[in-house]
């Protein structure tokens, strides 16, 4: 927290790779008269509000200061190979000392690499297409045919990545090899295969995709199948097995090897370039705020939960956007917008969260995130999102639901919100679902009332690009919800039988909906007088 409020000495305005020189640039107020300083890169495992370690530098250079000593720059012949260029890697401004001191001083933040400008510019890859309030489904397989998809007017849909055991260093029969930093790794094709099956699925049925990121905790103690540590494999070494997925690990360099080769197999295969399989949109891990139970990093205080996975963050996008210039990562976030009835040093307030990662794009660079938001009702058991009470019209309200999701259309708004070229970041409402049980009328009524009633809020929120509902189909273990489109799927109905909202879900966008809106329209208009109990 003192580092991201301290003031420095000098900034570090700008460092972007042409493709042959690393150039740095920026501004300083020397406190002595030579004004000298380091210019230092630090990998990607070390904590940034901590001073750098000598020993740990993969790069170190003397900047060139002009005569009235106000600005300094830096030019630093660089090949794609050199160290300081890895993912992850961030530079320091660090006072001028001896060799034989551990520890330097820094007199600036880090700041990390533009992703390089040259590979962006020679990509031949289409944007994706505009979208605002556009329909999309999460869980998506190839369960559901390419027709069902179109037929259903689908512009965005989620497929949830399972990034662990997807490499290995260790060799293993029938896998491919790809070589990294002079490494060699064995790819999990035959999983990599049935994803693939999926994405295209999507992408055939002419919808965005998006990919959830997702690493699974280990029971405690336990040792991977290739007989590392935990501290040496993917999971964070203090994740616990009271999460259902883990935080990755980027506290070692071989671990962050690990993590960085899995995501530069996911960016090239999905990038679009060899073939017309593409993920445009990608989910960093689940439900963060919720840390415990969806990324588990064992207790931590937000602050330092928060330097992690802003890291994770920074390493999906520099890997997905080296391929595909249009790809965008996005933090996920629970409805628990501004909560203070947290677990200590286990579940924290979204708005907190999104302050944090604002004011670190500030410090260290900005990079092109969005928010993939769920906007469940208040109880996930009552559908009826319109009666929702802990909710309000401004910044501090407890909740975000459907029912009051302009407040987040504003905040994201806000000059602090925008990038640092004044955009608006997008959201992806990327997983909410009403529930309703098959033989429950008026629990299906509200249900498919509650999906107009959504996109009757979304067309007034200009920066939500989708609302993925979860889910196409009821699963049996979601702890007893039903929240699926269609019931659970049985021999005679693979999909699960359809309920009203699956006809609802179809009409919105099409001449149908005015309609249809007409026969639920007094569902929530009358609902909503009624007191929530």
């Amino acid at each position: 927290r003192e580092y991201h409020e301290q003031t420095w000495d000098v900034s570090i305005e700008s460092v972007a790779w042409d493709g042959e020189t690393l150039k740095l640039s920026g501004k300083f107020e020397p406190k002595d008269e030579s004004g000298s300083f380091l210019m230092i890169a630090r990998p990607p495992d070390s904590l940034v509000a901590l001073s750098p370690q000598a020993n740990e530098c993969v790069g170190r250079w003397n900047p060139v200061i002009d005569q009235n000593k106000q600005t300094w720059t830096l030019a630093i012949e660089s090949t794609s190979q050199s160290p300081w260029l890895a993912a992850g890697t961030t530079f320091q401004a660090v006072r001028d000392t001896r060799e034989t001191v551990e520890k330097y001083t820094p007199i600036s933040t880090v700041r990390y690499c533009d992703v390089n400008a040259s590979a962006q510019s020679t990509s031949r890859l289409a944007a994706p297409p505009e979208m605002q309030a556009a329909k999309g489904l999460t869980c998506i397989t190839s369960r559901f045919s390419v027709d069902q998809l179109r037929h259903l007017g689908l512009r965005h849909a989620s497929v949830n990545i399972l990034l662990s055991g997807l490499v290995s260093a260790t060799k293993r029969d029938n896998w491919p090899t790809i070589r990294r930093n002079g490494r060699t790794w064995w790819v999990n094709e035959p999983r990599l295969r049935a994803l693939d099956r999926n994405v295209h699925a999507i992408n055939h049925a002419g919808a965005v995709t998006a990919g959830i990121l997702l690493i699974r905790t280990r029971p405690d103690g336990q040792k991977g199948a290739d007989g590392q540590k935990v501290s040496g494999g993917l999971p964070h070494p203090e994740s616990s097995s009271a999460g259902t997925y883990a935080m990755p690990n980027l506290t070692t360099a071989a671990s962050v090897e690990r993590y960085a080769t899995t995501l530069e197999v996911l960016a090239k295969r999905y990038s679009g370039r060899s073939n017309n399989d593409r993920i445009d949109h990608w989910i960093v891990h689940n439900e963060v705020d919720y840390g415990w139970q969806w990324t588990n990093m064992g207790l931590q205080p937000m602050e330092l939960f928060m330097d992690h996975y802003v890291r994770s963050m920074r390493l999906v996008d520099s890997a997905v956007r080296s391929q595909n210039p249009f790809a965008r990562v996005f933090i996920s976030l629970t409805h628990r917008w501004n909560t203070k009835d947290n677990l200590h040093w286990k579940t924290y307030a979204p708005k907190a969260m999104l302050n944090w990662l604002i004011r670190d794009c500030q410090l260290h660079g900005d990079f092109p995130w969005g928010v993939a938001y769920h906007p469940y009702p208040q109880s996930l058991w009552q559908a009826a999102t319109w009666n929702d009470t802990k909710v309000a019209d401004h910044f501090d309200t407890e909740l975000i639901t459907v029912k009051n999701l302009q407040v987040l259309d504003r905040f994201m708004k806000l000059d602090s919100s925008r990038t640092q070229r004044g955009r608006v970041r997008p959201v992806i409402c990327s997983e909410q679902g009403f529930h309703a049980v098959e033989d429950d009328p008026d629990q299906l009524r509200i249900q498919a009332a509650a999906l107009l009633y959504t996109w009757e809020k979304l067309r007034q929120c200009s920066s939500i690009l989708a609302f993925d509902y979860h889910r196409p189909s009821d699963h049996p273990r979601e702890g007893g919800l039903r929240l699926g489109l269609r019931g659970q799927p049985s021999k005679q109905h693979p999909l699960g039988r359809k309920k009203p909202a699956w006809d609802v879900f179809m009409a919105i966008g099409t001449s149908d909906e005015a309609e249809i809106r007409n026969q639920y329209r007094d569902v929530w208009e009358t609902e909503s007088m009624e007191p929530n109990e």
